[in-house]
């Protein structure tokens, strides 16, 4: 009996050392003006990938600006499978989280690192570019505009640019949420 409580108590303490570390990273990363790693939710995603199927449905390539905990790009990928999605996070625990939810998935990879630096320095093109940014974050993204067919950019836009088409989507207690759509 005394093993089984010394096992729970070593979990225990292996997930309160999980959660400072998250909870210190978030903290660091809003505090350098970088957005949290936060859920777009389940009502945006499905606006999203009901948009990319109505309108895009010949989407061979998707990158998620940003990725977090990999559920766009593992939703997207799931109701898409023949779209290759990629999902680019620079925090390190979503990061590890969304790669573990992928390693049998064939048609979704998660990169580590700076999604800016990673579209400068790849040669890929993506069809469909999807970023959830802090406004402070959008205006990075449209120097890499030319890096996607599309952009669906969610809550918010790039300042500036007009979209070429504007979603609303539903409200809840905190505000109501938009898609843009944003072509080269």
């Amino acid at each position: 009996m005394n093993f089984l409580i010394y096992i729970l108590l070593i979990l225990f303490i292996i997930f309160d050392v999980v959660i400072i570390f998250i909870s210190i990273e978030q903290m660091i990363h809003i505090i350098m003006n970088h957005a949290p790693s936060i859920s777009a939710g389940l009502k945006s995603r499905q606006a999203i990938i009901d948009e990319i199927i109505k309108d895009f449905p010949n989407a061979k390539t998707i990158i998620d600006i940003g990725s977090g905990w990999g559920t766009m790009v593992n939703a997207v990928a799931k109701k898409n499978p023949n779209i290759k999605a990629t999902g680019v996070e620079i925090m390190l625990a979503p990061f590890l989280f969304s790669y573990i939810s992928a390693l049998f998935k064939k048609n979704v990879k998660f990169v580590f690192g700076d999604a800016f630096k990673y579209l400068k320095n790849t040669n890929n093109k993506f069809d469909i570019g999807v970023a959830y940014l802090l406004s402070s974050e959008m205006k990075d993204v449209e120097k890499f505009l030319s890096n996607f067919d599309v952009l669906l950019a969610l809550d918010f836009p790039i300042p500036n640019l007009e979209p070429i088409k504007k979603i609303r989507l539903h409200k809840d207690i905190i505000k109501q949420h938009w898609l843009y759509v944003y072509k080269k």
